[in-house]
């Protein structure tokens, strides 16, 4: 390739002081780097918010509770009463799904009061959620970290999450069919149906429990978690009969019939029902029914803990993306002001020479074009180095937030395409850099036409 004389004189000013050209380069090439870097994040996070509820088995697990606000008379505070839903009023979901079940919530008896150990230590802090059947879970395989899903219908065989594997200690190869001591006994009052009193009962339950799968989970505000069948728990429950808490006929009740029987404000009914979805269509349309709920100020709520870790995801990603977006402009701004102010300088260091060309015949734009391509040879190299540089300091980020967080290609520079248009983002880098360019050399341009060819002469 053939340079002008224009290009010539400029690299020679680039080359004659090189510490300024290579502060010029690092600061344009750190604000670029931080640019797409920005620009990554928004898309991974906006392309991850989407899955984040799917990373947690529990994500088909949903609960639905009643809440009436009552106003208090000369108080500006309110009181809210929650109560369970009647099963006629969650007819309404066949509306918007199809593959689900709604049931009672019996945590009042299981998990109730437990205690969990392991080679007799007691592990605390371990959540015991209901899958509806590991047969329904089968479509989540993608989650196993080591192990299979149990193929049984039973209490007995059990999944946990990697939090929980840590909190046990050991290889989660090492942990599959190691077994886990479960110990319940939750103390309940219910009315007796002959004699109308109130009965003191106490629901027990104690076995081994084996670790058939574990499943990786984002870690994100996630919890040791312990996954057993909740249609397992309907069989155990519908068999367990009270000596002491009878129907009006005089026959002993089971533990099914006592939450079913039970006020939707008592205690027993734990204020909700459990809603299953058995597949990935139905917990999307949950979801979007819940979020609708919430939209139209509904007494009605469905909520899950996946759901709630989703939004806070997206908060706490929106604040960063906000915080980045200062970050980014600050370092736009105070580059330009570096490029502005070493073209300034640039201008006045070579003003002589300016005025000797311009005797020599040149053009005012021939000189002003000698200052607009130093800028835009450094601006524009800085620009292509930083897509390298951007590149590898995104796959090491997203490895380090994957062994930490669970956090999938967080971010993700859309170098191919941009906004449905292929290769976009290099346009509007190389771009930008002709606008930064051009633009931090405007002062320059602007003290020449004010500049006094025979001053600058005499000065000599």
């Amino acid at each position: 390739m053939v340079f002008g004389w224009h290009e010539r004189l400029s690299w020679s000013y680039i080359k004659g002081d090189i510490t300024k050209s290579v502060l010029l380069f690092l600061a344009t090439l750190i604000s670029f780097t931080a640019l797409l870097f920005a620009i990554g994040f928004h898309q991974g996070a906006s392309q991850m918010i989407s899955d984040v509820q799917y990373q947690f088995l529990d994500s088909q697990f949903f609960k639905a509770a009643k809440k009436e606000t009552f106003d208090l008379d000369s108080s500006p505070l309110s009181l809210v009463k929650t109560s369970r839903p009647t099963m006629s009023e969650m007819a309404f979901l066949n509306n918007y799904a199809d593959s689900f079940v709604v049931s009672y919530n019996y945590e009042i008896f299981f998990p109730g009061n437990y205690s969990l150990s392991f080679r007799g230590q007691q592990i605390d802090w371990v959540s015991l959620v209901p899958v509806y059947s590991f047969v329904s879970a089968s479509n989540r395989k993608k989650l196993l970290a080591a192990g299979t899903f149990p193929m049984a219908n039973t209490l007995n065989d059990v999944v946990i999450n990697t939090a929980l594997a840590e909190l046990i200690g050991g290889s989660k190869s090492s942990l599959i069919h190691q077994t886990l001591n479960l110990e319940v006994n939750s103390p309940i009052s219910a009315i007796d149906g002959e004699s109308q009193m109130l009965i003191e009962e106490s629901f027990s339950y104690r076995d081994d429990l084996t670790i058939i799968g574990i499943v990786e989970e984002l870690s994100f505000l996630n919890e040791p978690k312990l996954y057993y069948s909740f249609s397992a728990l309907e069989l155990l429950l519908d068999g367990y009969r009270f000596s002491k808490i009878k129907d009006k006929e005089g026959n002993s009740q089971t533990c099914q019939q006592i939450i079913a029987l039970a006020p939707d404000d008592n205690y027993l009914s734990n204020y909700c029902l459990n809603i299953f979805a058995l597949d990935e269509e139905a917990i999307g349309s949950l979801t979007y029914v819940s979020e609708t709920l919430v939209k139209s100020n509904s007494s009605l709520e469905i909520s899950s803990t996946s759901l709630m870790i989703q939004k806070t995801y997206q908060e706490l990603m929106n604040a960063t993306f906000y915080s980045m977006v200062v970050f980014v402009i600050i370092a736009i701004i105070g580059t330009c002001s570096i490029i502005a102010t070493g073209s300034y300088s640039l201008f006045i260091a070579k003003k002589k020479d300016s005025a000797i060309l311009s005797c020599l015949g040149a053009r005012r734009r021939d000189v002003i074009k000698i200052f607009v391509d130093y800028t835009v040879a450094i601006v524009i190299g800085a620009a292509l180095v930083s897509l390298p540089i951007s590149l590898y300091l995104e796959r090491t980020a997203n490895n380090l937030l994957y062994q930490y967080f669970m956090f999938k290609n967080l971010i993700a520079i859309p170098y191919a395409s941009f906004l449905k248009t292929p290769f976009l983002l290099l346009f509007i880098l190389i771009a930008s850099s002709l606008v930064v360019s051009c633009g931090c050399t405007i002062l320059p341009i602007l003290v020449y036409k004010k500049f006094s060819l025979a001053e600058e002469l005499r000065d000599e």
